[in-house]
C-alpha cells in the first residue's frame, strides 16, 4: 500500500488524520510569539491608564519603597506589609527613576491585569476550539458553526474576570495578584504546548507572589524531573532562586528568615481568621467572587472531562487489543480511538486540570485562613481565574451541544447555513444564560462608577501628602520641626514615608483610641484624614484636642480632602535617626 492510501484510508484528508491524532494546527494561537504581542497590548493598555489620577495603596508602597531601599544598600522590613519578591523585582529597578517608581509599577500591576483578561480569552477560545469535532470546509456556515461556541466560551470568561471580586480594584491600586494570575495562565498554556521547562521557570513568578503555590508548583517540578530528566539543572536551579528570593532579603530586612510568616499571621480586625467559622467564611467569600453559572459550570464540565477521559482510555485500551491486523497497526496513528481524537482529549484534560485547581486552592486559601492567617480575598483569585475559564469552556461545550442536537433535526445538506445560526443562536443563549440564570448577573457586577470614585478619592489623598510635605518646607525642614516626627492615618505610612524619603520605621500612624495615651508626647506634624470617604478622620479630633489641651501649639494647613497640624517648638527626648535616603 503506497504512503498516499495509507494516509487516506479513511477516505478523509490528510490534514484532517493529522489534526485528530493530536497534531495541532501551528497558529498565531500556538506560537510563543503571541505572548509578545499579548503582553505588549496590556503594556499600552496599562500605560495609557495612568493618564487618569493614580495611585498605589498600603501593600505597593511598601514595596515601592523597599525596592528605593534596596537600591540604597538598605532594607527595612520591621513594619509594613509582608516580604514578597515578585513585586520588588520590579521596584527595585524602577526606583532608578525616581517620582515616577510608583506610576511605573501601578502600570506594571494594571498590565498584568489586562494580561490575565487577553490569556482568559485565548485560553477558553482555543480550548472549546479543541473539543469542537473537525470539521471540513471554509464557507460562512462552516466558520459559524465552528466558532460560535469559542466566542460564547471566551465572552463568559473575559466578562466573569473582568466583573467579579477584587480584581479592578485591586490592580487599580496596584496590587501583584493581576501580574501572578497573568504568569500562571501563560505557564498552563505552556505546558499544554509541550514546552514543560518553560512552564515550570514561568511558574517562579507565581512562587515569588504566594508562597502557598509552592505545592502545586513543587509538585509540577519534581514530575518534570521525573519525566524529562534533562531538566533537573533547570527545576533545582529555579527552585534555589526561589529561595534565595524569599529568605535571606527577610534577614537582612531586620527580622528573622521567616519574618513574612509572622507577619501574615497580624490579621486586621475585619480579616475572615478572626470569624466564628474562618474556613466557611473564606469560602462564601470565594463563592461570592464567582458567577454561581461559573461555579457550577466549572464542576460540571470538570466532572464531565473526568468521565469521557476514563472512559476513552478504557474504551481506546480496548480497540486497541481488538485491532491485531495489519492493516489496522498501520492505520492506528491516523485513526482516532476511542471516543474523542486527540486534541480532544487533550482539551478536556486541560478543562479538568484548571478545574481542580481552582477548587484546590480555594480550599488551601481556607484552610490557611482556619489556622490563623490573613485570608484576604486577593489570595483567592488564582482559584477563581482558573475556575472562570473552565466554566467559560462549559459555557462553549453548552452552546457546541445545543448546536448539534437541534442539527440533528435539520438536513444535514440543504439548509447548512440554517445549521449554522441554530449553533450562533445557541451560543448567544449560552452567554444569556450564563448572564442573568439563575441569578441576575447584575447584582453581581461590580460598579465601574465606585471604583472610579475610590480611585479619584485615593489619588486625592496621594496628592494632598505630596503637597502638604511641600507646603512644610519639604522633607529636611520637617526633619530640623522639633523631632521631626511624622504622624499620618495608618494605611498612609508606607506612602508618607516615600515623600518623606524615610523608611516604614521612622513614619508613626495614629495610636489607638480617642484619647492620647498619657505617656505619648504629642508628634510636631499629624496629617489628619480618612482612608476612604466614609471612614473617620484619624487620628481622632478628640486626641488631637487631648494633645491641645497639654500645650501643643499647632497651626493647621487645611488641604482638599485632608488637614495638616504642625508644632515645631516641641522637642520630646526621643529623635529618631534620620534617613539617608
Amino acid at each position: 500500500m503506497s504512503t498516499h492510501t495509507e494516509a487516506t484510508f479513511t477516505g478523509a484528508p490528510v490534514k484532517r488524520l493529522r489534526l485528530e491524532s493530536g497534531k495541532q494546527p501551528r497558529t498565531w494561537l500556538t506560537h510563543g510569539r503571541s505572548y509578545f504581542l499579548i503582553i505588549g497590548i496590556a503594556l499600552v493598555a496599562g500605560v495609557a491608564s495612568l493618564s487618569t489620577p493614580t495611585t498605589p495603596s498600603y501593600d505597593p508602597w511598601c514595596w515601592i519603597i523597599w525596592g528605593r531601599e534596596i537600591l540604597h544598600g538598605q532594607l527595612h522590613l520591621t513594619n509594613g506589609a509582608s516580604w514578597k519578591p515578585l513585586p520588588v523585582l520590579f521596584t527595585t529597578p524602577f526606583a532608578l527613576f525616581g517620582e515616577s517608581a510608583p506610576n511605573l509599577w501601578v502600570a506594571v500591576a494594571r498590565t498584568g491585569f489586562i494580561v490575565v483578561l487577553l490569556m482568559g480569552v485565548k485560553l477558553s477560545w482555543r480550548l472549546t476550539l479543541m473539543l469542537a469535532p473537525t470539521r471540513s470546509g471554509a464557507g460562512l456556515s462552516e466558520k459559524l458553526v465552528r466558532y460560535a461556541p469559542a466566542f460564547a466560551a471566551a465572552a463568559a470568561t473575559v466578562i466573569g474576570i473582568a466583573v467579579f471580586g477584587p480584581w479592578q480594584s485591586d490592580s487599580l491600586l496596584g496590587y501583584s495578584e493581576g501580574v501572578a494570575v497573568a504568569a500562571l495562565l501563560i505557564a498552563f498554556e505552556r505546558h499544554i504546548d509541550g514546552h514543560r521547562r518553560q512552564a515550570f521557570a514561568i511558574g517562579l513568578l507565581v512562587a515569588l507572589d504566594r508562597p502557598e503555590t509552592w505545592l502545586f508548583w513543587g509538585l509540577y517540578g519534581l514530575w518534570l524531573m521525573w519525566r524529562d530528566p534533562g531538566s533537573r539543572k533547570v527545576v533545582i536551579g529555579v527552585a534555589v532562586l526561589c529561595l534565595l528570593l524569599w529568605f535571606p532579603p527577610q534577614k537582612w530586612g531586620g527580622g528573622s528568615w521567616f519574618a513574612g510568616l509572622s507577619r501574615a499571621q497580624q490579621v486586621r480586625a475585619n480579616s475572615p481568621a478572626l470569624a466564628h467559622d474562618p474556613f466557611g467564611t473564606e469560602m462564601t467569600s470565594a463563592w461570592r467572587m464567582l458567577a454561581l453559572q461559573i461555579n457550577w459550570g466549572a464542576i460540571l464540565v470538570g466532572s464531565a472531562a473526568l468521565i469521557l477521559l476514563l472512559a476513552g482510555v478504557v474504551i481506546s485500551r480496548r480497540a486497541k487489543r481488538a485491532n491485531d491486523t495489519r492493516s489496522q497497526r498501520r492505520t492506528r496513528d491516523a485513526e482516532p480511538s476511542g471516543l474523542f481524537v486527540g486534541t480532544q482529549r487533550q482539551a478536556l484534560g486541560a478543562t479538568l486540570a484548571l478545574t481542580l485547581f481552582g477548587f484546590l486552592w480555594l480550599g488551601l486559601i481556607a484552610l490557611m485562613t482556619q489556622l490563623g492567617f490573613s485570608g484576604n480575598n486577593r489570595y483567592l483569585v488564582l482559584g477563581v481565574a482558573a475556575i472562570n475559564v473552565a466554566g467559560g469552556i462549559f459555557i462553549g461545550a453548552l452552546a457546541m451541544a445545543a448546536g448539534r442536537l437541534g442539527g440533528r433535526f435539520l438536513p444535514a445538506t440543504r439548509l447548512r447555513f440554517l445549521r449554522a445560526l441554530l449553533v450562533l443562536a445557541a451560543a448567544l443563549g449560552a452567554v444569556a444564560l450564563f448572564l442573568f440564570v439563575p441569578t441576575w448577573f447584575g447584582k453581581s457586577m461590580s460598579s465601574l462608577p465606585r471604583l472610579r470614585h475610590i480611585q479619584l478619592y485615593q489619588a486625592q489623598l496621594r496628592t494632598d501628602v505630596k503637597d502638604g510635605i511641600a507646603k512644610l518646607g519639604g522633607p529636611e525642614a520637617i526633619s530640623k520641626c522639633g523631632a521631626g516626627n511624622f504622624m499620618i492615618e495608618g494605611f498612609q505610612v508606607p506612602m508618607a514615608a516615600w515623600y518623606l524619603h524615610r523608611s516604614i520605621d521612622e513614619t508613626e500612624a495614629q495610636p489607638a483610641g480617642y484619647q492620647p495615651p498619657p505617656n505619648l508626647a504629642w508628634p510636631n506634624v499629624i496629617m489628619q484624614m480618612a482612608s476612604t470617604r466614609s471612614a473617620p478622620d484619624l487620628p481622632w479630633w478628640s486626641m488631637i484636642n487631648g494633645w491641645k489641651q497639654n500645650g501643643a501649639k499647632y497651626k493647621v494647613i487645611q488641604l482638599p480632602a485632608s488637614r495638616v497640624f504642625e508644632d515645631c517648638s516641641f522637642q520630646p527626648n526621643a529623635v529618631p535617626a534620620e534617613s539617608s535616603l
